[in-house]
């Protein structure tokens, strides 16, 4: 387990590389691009400044020493300004796989209902001016729409 200073100093260096103060962090998983394909990468969803960041990091040493097949690492970093998103919202994770896959347009999706959301998965949808959404399963999808509201309207 990380040590809060070894935690700090990630975060520290995370705004060093990134030239910002972090305003906003989540866990997340990249499930993928609209009419592409799945990614299911592991990473930290974050906002620095007026720029959205996902970012994957090489995993530590397995404490628990069980014999795993070393896969090698990819790295893989994407971002934009928050000012490019046309929409955010909470899918079905049924909604999100059609979409990646190409069988839904991504324009066409609608905010998962009141009642199905217990009973589904459910997934952010980020939609770029650049016409075409990302998907993302994060811990609180709602926590980061609530910000990004906020942030629209301190603009």
């Amino acid at each position: 387990m990380k040590t809060k200073n070894e935690i700090s100093e990630f975060w520290n260096n995370i705004q060093r590389e990134n030239h910002g103060k972090v305003r906003f962090k989540t866990f997340a998983i990249l499930l993928g691009k609209s009419e592409d394909v799945f990614l299911n990468i592991t990473g930290i969803l974050f906002i620095i400044d007026h720029r959205m960041i996902f970012e994957n990091f090489e995993k530590g040493r397995n404490r628990f020493l069980f014999v795993t097949r070393k896969e090698k690492f990819q790295k893989y970093k994407i971002g934009f300004s928050v000012e490019e998103i046309m929409d955010i919202k909470e899918v079905s994770s049924r909604t999100a796989y059609r979409c990646i896959s190409g069988s839904m347009k991504h324009s066409e999706t609608k905010v998962i209902g009141r009642y199905y959301r217990f009973l589904t998965k459910n997934i952010c949808q980020i939609r770029l001016r650049f016409d075409y959404s990302l998907f993302f399963d994060l811990l609180d999808s709602r926590k980061l729409i609530s910000f990004l509201k906020e942030y629209e309207y301190s603009r």
